[in-house]
Protein backbone atom coordinates (compact mmCIF):
# COMPACT_ATOMS: atom_id res chain seq x y z
CA UNK A 1 0.00 0.00 0.00
CA UNK A 2 2.82 2.30 0.91
CA UNK A 3 4.67 1.61 -2.65
CA UNK A 4 1.14 2.45 -4.00
CA UNK A 5 1.02 5.39 -1.98
CA UNK A 6 4.15 6.90 -3.39
CA UNK A 7 3.34 6.21 -6.56
CA UNK A 8 0.65 8.37 -6.30
CA UNK A 9 3.00 11.05 -4.81
CA UNK A 10 5.54 10.43 -8.12
CA UNK A 11 1.89 11.00 -10.30
CA UNK A 12 1.14 14.45 -8.91
CA UNK A 13 5.03 15.34 -8.88
CA UNK A 14 5.05 14.63 -12.97
CA UNK A 15 1.53 16.45 -13.22
CA UNK A 16 3.25 19.45 -11.88
CA UNK A 17 6.44 19.01 -13.81
CA UNK A 18 3.95 19.11 -16.78
CA UNK A 19 2.57 22.02 -16.10
CA UNK A 20 6.12 23.63 -15.07
CA UNK A 21 7.50 22.46 -18.89
CA UNK A 22 4.50 24.59 -20.23
CA UNK A 23 4.67 27.70 -18.26
CA UNK A 24 8.92 27.91 -19.01
CA UNK A 25 11.09 27.94 -16.53
CA UNK A 26 9.59 29.82 -13.00
CA UNK A 27 12.48 32.23 -11.06
CA UNK A 28 14.19 30.70 -7.75
CA UNK A 29 11.76 32.75 -5.31
CA UNK A 30 8.35 31.48 -7.85
CA UNK A 31 9.87 27.98 -7.42
CA UNK A 32 10.10 28.06 -3.59
CA UNK A 33 6.82 28.32 -3.09
CA UNK A 34 5.76 26.12 -6.28
CA UNK A 35 6.95 23.04 -4.35
CA UNK A 36 5.66 24.53 -1.04
CA UNK A 37 2.45 23.69 -2.21
CA UNK A 38 3.02 20.39 -3.78
CA UNK A 39 4.37 19.41 0.04
CA UNK A 40 0.90 20.65 0.99
CA UNK A 41 -0.67 18.32 -0.91
CA UNK A 42 1.29 15.58 0.16
CA UNK A 43 0.92 16.45 3.57
CA UNK A 44 -3.13 16.32 3.42
CA UNK A 45 -2.76 13.15 1.74
CA UNK A 46 -0.43 11.87 5.10
CA UNK A 47 -2.98 13.35 7.38
CA UNK A 48 -6.00 11.61 5.55
CA UNK A 49 -4.48 8.22 4.99
CA UNK A 50 -3.26 8.70 9.03
CA UNK A 51 -5.88 10.18 10.78
CA UNK A 52 -9.83 10.15 8.51
CA UNK A 53 -12.13 8.77 10.49
CA UNK A 54 -12.67 5.64 8.02
CA UNK A 55 -9.94 3.42 7.50
CA UNK A 56 -10.43 2.57 4.06
CA UNK A 57 -9.29 5.48 1.89
CA UNK A 58 -8.72 5.10 -1.85
CA UNK A 59 -5.98 6.59 -2.44
CA UNK A 60 -5.96 6.64 -5.76
CA UNK A 61 -9.37 8.63 -5.90
CA UNK A 62 -7.89 11.02 -3.76
CA UNK A 63 -4.75 11.48 -6.39
CA UNK A 64 -7.44 11.74 -8.92
CA UNK A 65 -9.86 14.10 -7.03
CA UNK A 66 -6.95 16.89 -6.38
CA UNK A 67 -5.68 16.89 -10.34
CA UNK A 68 -9.29 17.21 -10.75
CA UNK A 69 -9.93 20.09 -8.38
CA UNK A 70 -6.43 22.06 -10.22
CA UNK A 71 -8.20 21.54 -13.35
CA UNK A 72 -11.43 22.49 -12.32
CA UNK A 73 -10.45 25.86 -10.84
CA UNK A 74 -8.76 26.99 -14.07
CA UNK A 75 -13.09 27.08 -15.36
CA UNK A 76 -12.01 26.11 -18.98
CA UNK A 77 -14.22 23.25 -19.75
CA UNK A 78 -11.94 22.09 -22.40
CA UNK A 79 -9.04 21.06 -19.92
CA UNK A 80 -10.08 18.01 -18.13
CA UNK A 81 -8.70 15.31 -16.46
CA UNK A 82 -8.73 11.20 -17.75
CA UNK A 83 -8.47 8.12 -15.67
CA UNK A 84 -7.14 5.32 -17.07
CA UNK A 85 -10.33 3.99 -18.34
CA UNK A 86 -11.56 6.99 -19.43
CA UNK A 87 -8.22 7.40 -21.44
CA UNK A 88 -8.40 4.28 -23.01
CA UNK A 89 -11.93 4.84 -24.44
CA UNK A 90 -10.87 8.69 -25.50
CA UNK A 91 -8.24 6.98 -27.42
CA UNK A 92 -10.63 4.23 -28.96
CA UNK A 93 -13.12 7.03 -29.79
CA UNK A 94 -10.33 8.78 -32.37
CA UNK A 95 -9.86 6.04 -34.33
CA UNK A 96 -13.89 6.55 -35.49
CA UNK A 97 -15.63 3.81 -34.19
CA UNK A 98 -17.82 3.77 -30.88
CA UNK A 99 -20.87 2.90 -28.98
CA UNK A 100 -23.10 5.87 -28.44
CA UNK A 101 -26.22 7.87 -29.07
CA UNK A 102 -23.73 10.36 -31.38
CA UNK A 103 -23.56 13.08 -30.00
CA UNK A 104 -21.10 15.46 -28.60
CA UNK A 105 -21.20 17.58 -25.41
CA UNK A 106 -19.78 20.13 -23.17
CA UNK A 107 -20.04 22.08 -20.02
CA UNK A 108 -21.43 25.38 -20.60
CA UNK A 109 -21.53 26.92 -16.98
CA UNK A 110 -23.70 23.93 -14.72
CA UNK A 111 -25.07 22.44 -17.97
CA UNK A 112 -23.96 19.91 -20.10
CA UNK A 113 -24.82 21.39 -23.40
CA UNK A 114 -25.05 19.45 -27.07
CA UNK A 115 -22.28 20.77 -29.55
CA UNK A 116 -23.85 18.74 -32.02
CA UNK A 117 -25.56 15.65 -33.23
CA UNK A 118 -23.90 13.50 -35.78
CA UNK A 119 -25.30 13.04 -38.98
CA UNK A 120 -27.29 9.86 -39.25
CA UNK A 121 -26.76 8.84 -35.08
CA UNK A 122 -30.05 7.77 -32.94
CA UNK A 123 -29.71 11.27 -31.34
CA UNK A 124 -30.05 13.07 -35.06
CA UNK A 125 -32.64 11.17 -35.99
CA UNK A 126 -34.67 11.62 -32.98
CA UNK A 127 -33.97 14.92 -33.16
CA UNK A 128 -31.65 16.23 -30.57
CA UNK A 129 -30.00 20.13 -31.32
CA UNK A 130 -27.24 21.67 -31.14
CA UNK A 131 -27.78 23.79 -28.08
CA UNK A 132 -29.83 21.67 -26.23
CA UNK A 133 -29.22 21.25 -22.39
CA UNK A 134 -29.03 17.82 -20.91
CA UNK A 135 -30.61 18.03 -17.18
CA UNK A 136 -31.32 14.61 -16.19
CA UNK A 137 -29.89 10.89 -17.94
CA UNK A 138 -32.42 8.09 -16.92
CA UNK A 139 -33.96 10.15 -14.85
CA UNK A 140 -30.72 11.04 -12.98
CA UNK A 141 -30.14 14.93 -12.22
CA UNK A 142 -27.05 15.92 -14.29
CA UNK A 143 -26.55 18.98 -13.48
CA UNK A 144 -23.46 20.21 -12.48
CA UNK A 145 -22.34 16.40 -13.28
CA UNK A 146 -18.24 16.13 -14.45
CA UNK A 147 -17.84 16.00 -17.76
CA UNK A 148 -16.22 12.43 -18.20
CA UNK A 149 -19.07 10.92 -15.20
CA UNK A 150 -22.22 12.35 -18.11
CA UNK A 151 -20.09 10.46 -21.20
CA UNK A 152 -20.35 6.78 -19.13
CA UNK A 153 -23.62 7.39 -18.25
CA UNK A 154 -24.46 7.94 -22.13
CA UNK A 155 -22.28 5.18 -23.50
CA UNK A 156 -23.33 1.70 -22.78
CA UNK A 157 -23.61 -1.88 -24.41
CA UNK A 158 -25.13 -1.39 -27.88
CA UNK A 159 -28.81 -1.92 -28.40
CA UNK A 160 -29.52 -0.79 -25.23
CA UNK A 161 -31.52 2.42 -24.13
CA UNK A 162 -30.67 5.88 -22.13
CA UNK A 163 -33.08 8.39 -21.43
CA UNK A 164 -31.74 11.85 -22.15
CA UNK A 165 -34.06 14.78 -20.67
CA UNK A 166 -33.39 18.24 -22.30
CA UNK A 167 -34.52 21.48 -22.11
CA UNK A 168 -34.03 23.74 -25.11
CA UNK A 169 -34.54 27.60 -25.33
CA UNK A 170 -37.66 28.90 -26.56
CA UNK A 171 -39.65 25.68 -25.40
CA UNK A 172 -41.11 26.28 -21.55
CA UNK A 173 -41.20 22.42 -20.67
CA UNK A 174 -38.24 19.76 -20.53
CA UNK A 175 -38.95 16.76 -22.83
CA UNK A 176 -37.68 13.00 -23.07
CA UNK A 177 -35.25 11.79 -26.49
CA UNK A 178 -35.44 7.47 -25.63
CA UNK A 179 -32.34 7.12 -27.95
CA UNK A 180 -30.84 3.15 -28.25
CA UNK A 181 -27.39 3.03 -28.29
CA UNK A 182 -25.34 1.90 -31.68
CA UNK A 183 -22.20 1.94 -32.99
CA UNK A 184 -21.31 5.58 -34.16
CA UNK A 185 -20.11 5.49 -37.91
CA UNK A 186 -20.44 8.66 -39.90
CA UNK A 187 -18.92 9.37 -43.04
CA UNK A 188 -16.91 12.79 -42.92
CA UNK A 189 -18.08 14.07 -46.59
CA UNK A 190 -21.73 13.51 -48.41
CA UNK A 191 -22.59 15.22 -51.65
CA UNK A 192 -25.21 15.55 -53.84
CA UNK A 193 -26.43 17.76 -56.69
CA UNK A 194 -29.02 20.46 -55.31
CA UNK A 195 -30.14 21.47 -58.51
CA UNK A 196 -28.52 21.01 -62.18
CA UNK A 197 -25.80 23.43 -61.48
CA UNK A 198 -25.29 23.52 -57.54
CA UNK A 199 -23.68 21.47 -55.61
CA UNK A 200 -24.16 20.59 -52.28
CA UNK A 201 -21.07 19.55 -49.79
CA UNK A 202 -21.84 18.07 -46.47
CA UNK A 203 -18.98 18.02 -44.28
CA UNK A 204 -19.93 16.53 -40.73
CA UNK A 205 -15.94 15.64 -38.82
CA UNK A 206 -12.82 16.72 -39.38
CA UNK A 207 -10.72 13.79 -39.81
CA UNK A 208 -7.45 12.63 -41.79
CA UNK A 209 -9.00 11.66 -45.18
CA UNK A 210 -11.63 14.99 -44.98
CA UNK A 211 -9.60 17.02 -47.34
CA UNK A 212 -8.92 13.26 -50.02
CA UNK A 213 -12.97 13.07 -49.50
CA UNK A 214 -13.52 16.90 -50.57
CA UNK A 215 -11.40 16.68 -53.74
CA UNK A 216 -13.40 13.57 -54.90
CA UNK A 217 -16.51 15.58 -54.40
CA UNK A 218 -15.22 18.48 -55.60
CA UNK A 219 -14.11 16.94 -58.86
CA UNK A 220 -17.18 14.64 -59.32
CA UNK A 221 -19.43 17.63 -59.30
CA UNK A 222 -17.21 20.12 -61.11
CA UNK A 223 -17.86 17.01 -64.14
CA UNK A 224 -20.99 17.48 -64.08
CA UNK A 225 -21.26 20.78 -64.52
CA UNK A 226 -21.90 22.73 -61.53
CA UNK A 227 -21.65 26.77 -61.16
CA UNK A 228 -21.58 27.23 -57.74
CA UNK A 229 -21.27 25.52 -54.41
CA UNK A 230 -23.23 25.18 -50.60
CA UNK A 231 -20.74 23.68 -47.93
CA UNK A 232 -22.54 22.77 -45.21
CA UNK A 233 -20.75 22.87 -41.76
CA UNK A 234 -24.00 22.87 -39.53
CA UNK A 235 -23.25 20.74 -36.67
CA UNK A 236 -19.73 19.80 -37.66
CA UNK A 237 -17.76 19.87 -33.96
CA UNK A 238 -14.59 19.90 -35.84
CA UNK A 239 -11.55 17.41 -35.49
CA UNK A 240 -7.79 17.81 -37.16
CA UNK A 241 -6.82 21.24 -37.57
CA UNK A 242 -4.53 19.52 -40.27
CA UNK A 243 -7.59 18.57 -41.81
CA UNK A 244 -9.39 21.57 -41.39
CA UNK A 245 -6.05 23.54 -43.44
CA UNK A 246 -5.74 21.14 -45.94
CA UNK A 247 -10.02 21.45 -46.52
CA UNK A 248 -9.52 25.12 -46.39
CA UNK A 249 -7.00 25.08 -49.62
CA UNK A 250 -9.47 23.11 -51.65
CA UNK A 251 -11.89 26.80 -51.64
CA UNK A 252 -9.18 29.34 -51.25
CA UNK A 253 -6.68 30.20 -53.87
CA UNK A 254 -4.42 32.29 -51.34
CA UNK A 255 -4.25 33.53 -48.01
CA UNK A 256 -3.91 32.68 -44.37
CA UNK A 257 -5.97 30.29 -43.08
CA UNK A 258 -5.26 30.45 -39.25
CA UNK A 259 -2.78 31.34 -36.79
CA UNK A 260 -1.96 29.59 -33.19
CA UNK A 261 -0.99 31.33 -30.64
CA UNK A 262 0.16 30.01 -27.08
CA UNK A 263 1.11 31.68 -23.76
CA UNK A 264 4.93 32.28 -24.55
CA UNK A 265 5.51 30.67 -27.62
CA UNK A 266 5.83 32.65 -31.36
CA UNK A 267 2.53 32.58 -33.64
CA UNK A 268 2.30 29.41 -35.76
CA UNK A 269 0.01 30.48 -39.53
CA UNK A 270 -1.24 28.49 -41.98
CA UNK A 271 -1.93 29.42 -45.14
CA UNK A 272 -2.86 28.69 -49.15
CA UNK A 273 -0.40 29.46 -51.49
CA UNK A 274 -2.18 28.30 -55.01
CA UNK A 275 -5.65 27.86 -56.56
CA UNK A 276 -6.51 24.03 -56.99
CA UNK A 277 -10.38 24.42 -58.26
CA UNK A 278 -12.30 26.77 -60.53
CA UNK A 279 -13.49 29.82 -58.14
CA UNK A 280 -17.32 29.08 -57.92
CA UNK A 281 -19.68 31.35 -56.18
CA UNK A 282 -19.21 29.47 -52.47
CA UNK A 283 -21.80 29.95 -49.43
CA UNK A 284 -20.73 27.98 -46.60
CA UNK A 285 -23.86 26.97 -44.05
CA UNK A 286 -23.13 27.32 -39.90
CA UNK A 287 -24.96 27.21 -36.90
CA UNK A 288 -24.48 27.09 -33.26
CA UNK A 289 -22.87 23.28 -33.58
CA UNK A 290 -20.67 24.55 -36.03
CA UNK A 291 -17.40 24.22 -33.95
CA UNK A 292 -13.34 24.13 -33.75
CA UNK A 293 -12.43 22.85 -37.01
CA UNK A 294 -15.31 24.09 -38.38
CA UNK A 295 -15.00 27.61 -37.39
CA UNK A 296 -11.15 27.52 -38.67
CA UNK A 297 -12.88 27.10 -41.84
CA UNK A 298 -15.32 29.11 -41.88
CA UNK A 299 -13.08 32.32 -40.51
CA UNK A 300 -10.82 31.92 -43.47
CA UNK A 301 -13.84 31.48 -45.60
CA UNK A 302 -15.17 35.03 -44.46
CA UNK A 303 -12.04 36.90 -43.96
CA UNK A 304 -10.74 36.04 -47.61
CA UNK A 305 -13.80 37.04 -48.81
CA UNK A 306 -13.87 33.83 -50.69
CA UNK A 307 -17.87 32.82 -50.03
CA UNK A 308 -20.73 34.33 -47.85
CA UNK A 309 -21.42 32.50 -44.41
CA UNK A 310 -25.11 31.84 -44.00
CA UNK A 311 -26.70 30.68 -40.88
CA UNK A 312 -26.06 31.28 -36.92
CA UNK A 313 -23.15 32.09 -35.46
CA UNK A 314 -20.79 29.09 -34.79
CA UNK A 315 -20.17 27.86 -30.83
CA UNK A 316 -16.97 28.98 -30.23
CA UNK A 317 -14.70 26.30 -29.58
CA UNK A 318 -11.27 27.75 -30.95
CA UNK A 319 -8.37 26.37 -28.15
CA UNK A 320 -6.24 23.41 -28.92
CA UNK A 321 -6.00 20.53 -26.10
CA UNK A 322 -2.81 18.90 -25.70
CA UNK A 323 -3.15 15.50 -24.08
CA UNK A 324 -0.41 14.47 -21.79
CA UNK A 325 -0.58 11.44 -20.16
CA UNK A 326 0.85 10.39 -17.01
CA UNK A 327 2.83 7.12 -15.54
CA UNK A 328 -0.30 5.33 -14.35
CA UNK A 329 -2.16 5.20 -17.74
CA UNK A 330 -4.21 8.87 -16.70
CA UNK A 331 -4.01 11.73 -19.11
CA UNK A 332 -4.41 15.37 -18.66
CA UNK A 333 -6.47 17.34 -22.04
CA UNK A 334 -4.74 20.76 -21.12
CA UNK A 335 -5.57 24.17 -23.34
CA UNK A 336 -2.18 25.28 -24.65
CA UNK A 337 -3.81 27.53 -27.51
CA UNK A 338 -6.06 29.57 -29.12
CA UNK A 339 -6.95 29.85 -32.87
CA UNK A 340 -7.40 33.40 -34.19
CA UNK A 341 -8.88 33.91 -38.03
CA UNK A 342 -6.79 35.63 -40.72
CA UNK A 343 -8.32 39.15 -39.39
CA UNK A 344 -7.15 38.28 -35.82
CA UNK A 345 -10.24 37.37 -34.75
CA UNK A 346 -10.25 35.21 -31.62
CA UNK A 347 -12.31 32.38 -32.35
CA UNK A 348 -12.48 31.17 -28.37
CA UNK A 349 -16.10 32.04 -26.71
CA UNK A 350 -16.78 34.33 -29.94
CA UNK A 351 -17.79 32.17 -32.45
CA UNK A 352 -17.94 33.25 -36.10
CA UNK A 353 -20.96 35.83 -37.27
CA UNK A 354 -22.90 34.62 -40.20
CA UNK A 355 -22.76 37.48 -43.41
CA UNK A 356 -26.27 36.43 -43.57
CA UNK A 357 -28.28 35.53 -40.71
CA UNK A 358 -30.97 32.76 -41.04
CA UNK A 359 -33.06 31.29 -38.29
CA UNK A 360 -34.27 27.44 -38.38
CA UNK A 361 -37.90 26.79 -36.95
CA UNK A 362 -37.48 25.41 -33.25
CA UNK A 363 -38.55 21.31 -33.08
CA UNK A 364 -41.20 21.51 -30.02
CA UNK A 365 -42.20 18.65 -28.26
CA UNK A 366 -45.39 18.86 -30.25
CA UNK A 367 -44.13 17.82 -33.49
CA UNK A 368 -41.63 15.38 -32.31
CA UNK A 369 -43.37 12.19 -32.95
CA UNK A 370 -44.26 13.56 -36.67
CA UNK A 371 -41.09 14.22 -37.48
CA UNK A 372 -40.49 10.27 -36.12
CA UNK A 373 -43.05 9.13 -38.18
CA UNK A 374 -41.49 10.84 -41.41
CA UNK A 375 -38.67 9.76 -40.43
CA UNK A 376 -39.56 5.73 -40.42
CA UNK A 377 -41.33 5.96 -43.33
CA UNK A 378 -38.92 7.68 -45.18
CA UNK A 379 -36.25 4.92 -44.42
CA UNK A 380 -38.69 2.50 -45.13
CA UNK A 381 -38.97 3.34 -48.38
CA UNK A 382 -35.20 3.83 -49.29
CA UNK A 383 -34.71 0.25 -47.85
CA UNK A 384 -37.54 -0.72 -50.38
CA UNK A 385 -35.67 0.85 -53.22
CA UNK A 386 -32.17 -0.68 -52.00
CA UNK A 387 -33.58 -4.26 -52.05
CA UNK A 388 -35.10 -3.35 -55.87
CA UNK A 389 -31.87 -2.56 -56.65
CA UNK A 390 -30.23 -6.00 -56.02
CA UNK A 391 -29.81 -8.26 -58.08
CA UNK A 392 -31.06 -11.88 -57.37
CA UNK A 393 -31.67 -13.97 -59.98
CA UNK A 394 -33.77 -16.81 -58.28
CA UNK A 395 -35.96 -14.49 -55.84
CA UNK A 396 -36.39 -11.63 -58.06
CA UNK A 397 -37.49 -8.70 -56.23
CA UNK A 398 -41.19 -7.72 -57.14
CA UNK A 399 -40.89 -4.42 -58.23
CA UNK A 400 -38.22 -2.37 -59.31
CA UNK A 401 -37.47 1.04 -58.26
CA UNK A 402 -35.76 3.86 -59.34
CA UNK A 403 -34.90 7.63 -57.96
CA UNK A 404 -35.72 10.80 -60.09
CA UNK A 405 -36.13 14.11 -59.37
CA UNK A 406 -36.55 13.41 -55.93
CA UNK A 407 -38.83 11.03 -56.22
CA UNK A 408 -38.96 7.19 -55.62
CA UNK A 409 -41.11 5.52 -58.79
CA UNK A 410 -41.96 2.10 -57.23
CA UNK A 411 -42.98 -0.25 -60.21
CA UNK A 412 -45.09 -3.52 -58.81
CA UNK A 413 -44.35 -6.78 -61.04
CA UNK A 414 -47.25 -8.60 -60.07
CA UNK A 415 -48.88 -8.90 -63.66
CA UNK A 416 -51.00 -5.75 -63.49
CA UNK A 417 -50.44 -2.36 -64.88
CA UNK A 418 -49.53 -0.11 -61.43
CA UNK A 419 -47.07 2.30 -59.69
CA UNK A 420 -46.18 4.16 -57.41
CA UNK A 421 -44.60 7.83 -56.75
CA UNK A 422 -43.58 8.39 -53.36
CA UNK A 423 -41.96 12.02 -52.72
CA UNK A 424 -39.48 11.91 -49.72
CA UNK A 425 -40.25 14.60 -46.65
CA UNK A 426 -36.49 15.09 -46.76
CA UNK A 427 -35.70 14.03 -43.11
CA UNK A 428 -33.63 11.21 -44.62
CA UNK A 429 -30.49 12.04 -46.34
CA UNK A 430 -30.72 9.37 -49.96
CA UNK A 431 -27.96 7.40 -48.80
CA UNK A 432 -24.21 6.99 -51.09
CA UNK A 433 -24.59 4.92 -53.83
CA UNK A 434 -28.41 4.14 -54.05
CA UNK A 435 -28.17 4.45 -57.98
CA UNK A 436 -25.19 3.29 -59.45
CA UNK A 437 -22.95 5.91 -61.05
CA UNK A 438 -25.17 8.87 -60.77
CA UNK A 439 -24.95 11.58 -58.03
CA UNK A 440 -28.20 11.81 -56.05
CA UNK A 441 -30.07 15.10 -55.77
CA UNK A 442 -30.36 16.10 -52.35
CA UNK A 443 -33.80 16.04 -50.69
CA UNK A 444 -33.95 19.13 -49.05
CA UNK A 445 -35.23 19.13 -45.68
CA UNK A 446 -39.16 21.13 -45.80
CA UNK A 447 -38.21 22.98 -42.78
CA UNK A 448 -33.94 23.64 -43.71
CA UNK A 449 -34.95 27.65 -44.69
CA UNK A 450 -30.76 27.78 -44.43
CA UNK A 451 -30.24 26.22 -46.97
CA UNK A 452 -33.40 27.10 -49.26
CA UNK A 453 -31.72 30.81 -48.61
CA UNK A 454 -28.51 29.16 -49.65
CA UNK A 455 -30.49 28.03 -52.83
CA UNK A 456 -31.88 31.42 -53.65
CA UNK A 457 -29.06 33.22 -53.04
CA UNK A 458 -26.74 30.86 -55.60
CA UNK A 459 -29.71 31.17 -58.32
CA UNK A 460 -29.82 35.12 -57.93
CA UNK A 461 -25.82 34.82 -58.63
CA UNK A 462 -26.86 32.90 -61.66
CA UNK A 463 -29.03 35.75 -62.55
CA UNK A 464 -27.14 38.56 -62.11
CA UNK A 465 -23.81 37.50 -63.50
CA UNK A 466 -24.57 37.74 -66.69
CA UNK A 467 -26.06 40.98 -66.34
CA UNK A 468 -22.59 41.85 -64.64
CA UNK A 469 -20.46 40.81 -67.28
CA UNK A 470 -22.22 42.50 -70.48
CA UNK A 471 -21.66 45.92 -68.61
CA UNK A 472 -18.39 45.20 -67.63
CA UNK A 473 -17.66 44.72 -71.89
Amino acid sequence: MRKQFFRHITAILLFAGVILAISNVFAASSNLTYFKSLDSIRKVMELIKSDYVEDKVDEEQLLYGAIEGMLKKLDDPFTRFMDPKTFQEMQTDTQGEFGGIGILITKKGTFLTVISPLDGTPAAKAGVMAGDKIVKIDGKDVIDIQLDDALKLLRGPVNTKVVITVARDGVKKTFDFELERKIIKVASVKYWLIEPDIGYIRLTQFIQTSSEDIEKALIALEKHGVKSIILDLRNNPGGLLSSAVEVSRKFLPKGDIVSIRGRDSEPSTYSSFFKSHPLLPLIVLINEGSASAAEIVAGAIKDNKRGLLLGKKTFGKGSVQTVIALDDGSAIALTTALYYTPSGVNIHKSGIEPDVEVDLPKYDESKQESYKEAIEKDQAYLQMLKNASITNTETPASYTAELSDGKILINYKDGKTASETYKLSGFVEVPDGLVTGKIENYVANPLDEQLKSAVNLLRSVKVFMPVLAQEQK
